[in-house]
């Protein structure tokens, strides 16, 4: 696996460097384990916007 933080998962594809990303991309556990937090991230998200919709039809 490469040597690299998973805080990258915070930056523009963009700001990746190609080795690190040739690097990820090679690694296919790797590439399972970003995609599992990114659906933890969105399930998070979606589970935060329900909450607040929620909150807005309370009010009144």
């Amino acid at each position: 696996m490469p040597n690299f933080d998973l805080h990258l998962l915070n930056l523009n594809p963009e700001d990746i460097p190609p080795k690190l990303l040739k690097q990820i991309l090679a690694d296919t556990a790797l590439i399972e384990k970003i995609s599992d937090r990114v659906y933890e991230l969105l399930r998070h998200d979606l589970k935060q916007q329900r909450e607040r919709q929620q909150g807005y039809g309370r009010r009144g």
